[in-house]
């Protein structure tokens, strides 16, 4: 294969070679569409040439299947209903795009487009580390493969500030690092960290050692469990910040500057965080360290979950760090809404309620919160669910 003078192996062509529509034929149970690749890129091994069935199943159900004709592949065996013949009348229409090939599937009843949600009747569940632009509409992101280390986890906190910005706000970073091999005092920390991003995760290397939480020592086990509950008690919150995310186009996580634009001490904070405009995340990010530098904007702040009330504020100060905690703070003037937490969130949901009231300096506090089955397509539409405006 020719390629242009000092290319790199894995760079594509300069136009970007997508796939496009050699054949379309009806079938028994639909339509197949044989796609080729426009041109050849400098990707080793690469399928020049797949098969796509379109599968009529039912009037509400297509099946769309896409694989490669010649050679078999590894595919995830995820059982389908069985059809003997295609569905003669459907409520979505299929419309093709020649080059670059793309599907567009529009239910005829609605006019909008949709994916393979009706199957279940539940929402899916869409996780990509390649997203553009508006892809915070359809999927969560991760920020791809990073490494064990703390300048990795440092690092976490930028990038998940900037995917909100970008309005990809369901995101998170590999927690403890996916290449080479974590520490336990890094894991302990990361985990703490990764209890507050928006999305959380832990996964790694085929190469690296085990790092879930039972390949380390009890202590250790229990400083996670320890972070993981404290997550699991704010799931309300979170649930009505991504929510207002989806909704208004807010930020689940924001630098300080966002919230204290006039305070020049926060212009360059990247190693804190808030979490809605109620909860400051402080971490320690480095090795052996028992204290983390942090700033306490100007406001009144609460220990969480002690509720000791600060009393020095608008400077640097040194927090205590040892490793069994992480640093958070509760704004004054701000109502959680919280949940005893379960041993998952199935059963958690149906855990009590609480409201966790800090007083501003005039005594007051103000907070939401969202709720529905968590589970249900178009509770929006159909209006069930609980919205909940709290003021003290």
């Amino acid at each position: 294969m020719s390629r242009d003078v000092n290319v790199p192996y894995c760079y594509y062509p300069k136009d970007f070679p997508n796939y496009a529509i050699k054949t379309s034929e009806p079938t028994a149970f639909g339509q197949r569409i044989t796609i080729v690749k426009t041109q050849a890129t400098y990707m080793p091994n690469e399928i020049l040439n797949l098969t796509v069935d379109l599968i009529f199943e039912t009037t509400q159900r297509i099946r769309i299947r896409i694989y490669d004709p010649t050679n078999k592949r590894y595919a995830v065996p995820i059982p389908v209903p069985a059809v003997e013949t295609k569905a003669n009348v459907t409520d979505y229409i299929v419309s093709l795009n020649q080059s670059p090939f793309a599907i567009v599937i529009i239910r005829k009843s609605t006019g909008t487009i949709f994916a393979m949600k009706t199957i279940r009747k539940k929402r899916s569940f869409l996780l990509s580390r390649s997203t553009f632009a508006g892809s915070g509409q359809f999927t969560a992101h991760w920020t791809g493969d990073n490494q064990a280390t703390y300048e990795n986890m440092y690092f976490s906190i930028p990038a998940i500030l900037s995917f909100n910005m970008f309005g990809i706000t369901h995101v998170g970073a590999v927690i403890c690092g996916f290449s080479l091999n974590a520490t336990e005092e890094l894991c302990t920390r990361w985990m703490q960290l990764g209890s507050f991003y928006p999305f959380m995760i832990n996964h790694n290397s085929i190469d690296a050692k085990d790092q879930d939480p039972a390949v380390f020592s009890w202590t250790a086990q229990q400083i996670m469990k320890q972070a993981l509950l404290m997550r699991y008690s704010l799931i309300p919150f979170w649930y009505t910040l991504h929510h207002q995310a989806a909704m208004a186009s807010k930020t689940i996580v924001q630098p300080l500057v966002s919230e204290y634009p006039n305070d020049e001490n926060t212009f360059n904070i990247d190693q804190q965080f808030l979490v809605g405009r109620a909860l400051l995340v402080s971490p320690n990010l480095k090795t052996l360290a028992k204290t983390v530098h942090a700033y306490i904007p100007q406001d009144i702040w609460y220990e969480f979950p002690s509720g000791v009330k600060l009393t020095s504020v608008g400077l640097f100060m040194d927090l205590d760090a040892p490793l069994e905690k992480i640093n958070v703070h509760v704004r004054g003037g701000s109502i959680i809404p919280m949940q005893a937490p379960g041993p998952n969130l199935m059963i958690g949901r149906g855990n009590p309620f609480t409201l966790l009231v800090a007083q501003s300096a005039s005594n007051n506090g103000t907070g939401n919160l969202f709720w529905d089955d968590g589970d249900s397509i178009g509770m929006i539409v159909s209006a069930f669910f609980l919205l909940y405006g709290v003021n003290k």
